[in-house]
């Protein structure tokens, strides 16, 4: 039985998500433990991290993503 632990990419790099296809997301996730996981972290690809971490660094790239679509287009004429 594999265990569940939270990760995300090693800073500056782009890590394969089996399980989804796509790069682990920079925020991290969790995932379940198993020998794929265990080669990226002895290559130092990923890195340990929290769920409340996580869940933090979703909630500013929220914050960011709605700032970003309320502030009026740069070149705009809108005041």
């Amino acid at each position: 039985m594999s265990d569940r632990r939270f990760i995300k990419p090693a800073p500056g790099l782009s890590v394969h998500d089996p399980e989804t296809g796509r790069p682990l997301v920079p925020q991290g996730r969790g995932v379940a433990w198993n020998s794929w996981w265990q080669r990226r972290w002895n290559d130092r690809d990923v890195i340990a991290t929290t769920e409340a971490e996580i869940a933090a660094a979703e909630k500013a790239a929220e914050k960011a993503a709605a700032k970003a679509a309320t502030k009026p287009a740069e070149g705009s004429t809108e005041q």
